[in-house]
């Protein structure tokens, strides 16, 4: 069934389209907020708090995008309301567990073919280096494929500051990887 149909079905109440749109976008949720938190309990909770959200507010969703991208705009915006509630107790860039991040036998088979050939704790040294604004813009451009327009609706910020980081994130990478000798992705 198309994701259209499914949407409609689900904003009249029809459970099963509902619990069918929820799974078909899962991996791709969780997937950008483990990249996006580095931190894998955090990711869970934030997914589950997410589909909850999605739940109780399908009937406010406008289909002018992928269904997707109102999940993930609704993830970012859960995460930096956690990043502001718990300020004083941690900083993003303190996410640094080895034991919090999923091994590569944990991520979703969809996660395996994104990550294909490049191994988790590297690219892991790489995205903790950028801000948490910097590293979803990256993520969702180069791990999810969204154009300029729709980062820019997750992120609700204009199309200029998305390029921007998005430049400034690829830049800090390369430093990274210079001073580390990580030059295999």
């Amino acid at each position: 069934m198309m994701e259209r149909e499914l949407i409609k079905k689900a904003q009249a109440g029809h459970n099963p389209a509902l619990n069918q749109l929820l799974l078909d976008n899962y991996s791709i949720l969780m997937g950008y907020l483990v990249k996006l938190t580095l931190n894998k309990e955090l990711s869970e909770d934030l997914t589950q708090e997410t589909l909850l959200r999605a739940v109780t507010k399908i009937r406010d969703y406008r289909p002018e995008g992928k269904f997707s991208t109102w999940l993930i705009a609704i993830a970012k915006n859960l995460y930096i309301d956690d990043l502001r509630k718990n300020k004083k107790l941690r900083n993003y860039q303190e996410y640094d567990s080895l034991e919090n991040t999923p091994s590569r036998e944990k991520i979703p088979s969809l996660e395996d073919r994104v990550l294909s050939g490049i191994a988790f704790d590297k690219m892991k040294e790489c995205l903790s280096a950028l801000s948490a604004e910097k590293r979803s813009v990256f993520i969702l451009k180069h791990y999810y494929g969204y154009s300029y327009k729709e980062i820019a609706a997750i992120e609700q910020c204009p199309l200029g500051t998305v390029r921007s980081r998005l430049h400034n994130s690829i830049e800090e990478i390369r430093k990274v990887m210079e001073q580390e000798g990580l030059d295999e992705f």
